[in-house]
């Protein structure tokens, strides 16, 4: 699965910031590795990837990330997990390995849908369920099984030994992230025209792994 343009942008503008061109980096759930190919193209040395699909004309290999990695223990600098947590079973296992695999130190970059915005909270007083959270299919694993909120991402982070850093939203234009404050004023006849907006917005979590 592709990530949105825009997601991967913003992961990369943070990555420019925070890691060296030299140091080494994991995408997991790396999907087609556009990521991957992205950070190759900005001059970065050391890219990995995995996924449950492998792809190795891209480097990927093959991991279910509700199990261990095929990666050694204390071996990257950073990781990346793209519209990744939602479609876990077993968020636990998969915060373990990241702090197993990463470097004293080292980043861990996740984003995750936002459903924190008038639309989804109204979806979910009427229909019951959550913008991007449909009845779950298990003979699907594009499915959306797992919600992140920044509460429980800073409980995640206690749990499993990592600081958050920061969140911000990840929006696909300026627009969205100028609506993020008001976006709980969206009445039921804004719905039908901001729902193309809101559905590709998302939470972006910087960890730092204590």
């Amino acid at each position: 699965m592709k990530a949105y343009p825009h997601i991967q942008g913003h992961i990369i503008d943070k990555i420019d910031t925070h890691i060296l061109r030299q140091e080494h980096i994991l995408d997991v759930g790396a999907g087609d590795g556009d990521l991957i190919i992205c950070l190759k193209a900005h001059q970065y040395q050391n890219v990995y990837g995995c996924d449950i699909e492998p792809n190795p004309s891209v480097g990927i290999k093959y991991a279910d990330l509700n199990h261990e990695l095929p990666y050694k223990t204390k071996s990257m600098d950073c990781i990346t997990a793209i519209e990744v947590l939602e479609h876990l079973d077993n968020v636990g296992v998969f915060f373990e390995e990241c702090y197993r695999v990463l470097k004293p130190g080292g980043i861990l970059f996740i984003t995750v849908p936002s459903v924190l915005f008038g639309v989804s909270r109204l979806r979910f007083l009427i229909a019951g369920h959550l913008n991007a959270y449909n009845t779950p299919d298990r003979s699907d694993r594009m499915c959306h099984v797992h919600v992140v909120t920044p509460q429980l991402m800073r409980l995640y982070c206690e749990r499993y030994g990592f600081k958050l850093d920061f969140y911000e939203v990840s929006g696909n234009s300026r627009i969205s992230k100028l609506l993020y404050p008001f976006i709980n004023l969206l009445t039921v006849n804004g719905e039908h025209n901001s729902r193309r907006l809101l559905t590709k917005i998302s939470l972006l979590f910087k960890l730092t792994k204590k």
